[in-house]
C-alpha cells in the first residue's frame, strides 16, 4: 500500500510540473478593445417599430402567351434532340429483375422474437444475407428459401 501511495504522489507531482509547460507565452503587445457603439434594447425595439412593415409588392410580371406560336417547319420530327440512333433500344445481356420476394429473415425454431429485424441485409449475385444479433441466415435471392449456407 505504501508503494502505491508513493507512486500516486510521484505521478501527481509529474503532472503538476508538466502543466506549466503548456501555459501560454505572455503577449509582447497589449491590445485594448473598446466598444464602438452602445445601444439599449428599448432603442432597438423603437427603431424596429418605425421601420416599414413590408417592402413594396410589385406583383408578378405578365409575359405574352406562347401557346399559339407556330412550330418550326425545319425542326426534325423527333421527341428528343439529338435523335436516337436506331428505332430499337439497345439489347442488354443482363437478366431481367426477378419479382420481389418478401420473407422474414431470422425465423425458425430458435426464434425468440427478442431481436429486432435487420431491414438492410446484404445482397449478393445469388444470395441475400441477413445478420440479426448473432444469427446469420442466407437465402436464395430468386426463391427466398433459406439455403443454409
Amino acid at each position: 500500500m505504501n508503494k502505491i501511495n508513493r507512486l500516486l504522489i510521484a505521478a501527481a507531482s509529474i503532472l503538476a510540473s508538466s502543466a506549466s509547460s503548456f501555459a501560454q507565452i505572455p503577449a509582447s503587445k497589449v491590445l485594448e478593445v473598446r466598444p464602438v457603439k452602445t445601444e439599449t434594447t428599448a432603442a432597438i425595439m423603437e427603431r424596429a417599430k418605425n421601420y416599414p412593415a413590408r417592402l413594396i409588392d410589385r406583383g408578378e410580371r405578365e409575359y405574352p402567351s406562347r401557346k399559339n406560336l407556330p412550330q418550326n417547319p425545319l425542326a426534325p420530327a423527333v421527341s428528343s434532340y439529338p435523335a436516337p440512333q436506331g428505332l430499337n433500344p439497345p439489347v442488354s445481356n443482363n437478366a431481367a429483375q426477378t419479382p420481389s420476394t418478401s420473407f422474414n429473415g431470422a425465423t425458425g425454431p430458435d426464434d425468440t422474437n427478442a431481436f429486432p429485424p435487420d431491414n438492410q441485409g446484404a445482397v449478393g449475385p445469388t444470395q441475400f444475407i441477413v445478420f440479426v444479433n448473432g444469427r446469420l441466415r442466407s437465402f436464395n435471392k430468386t426463391t427466398g428459401v433459406a439455403d443454409g449456407v
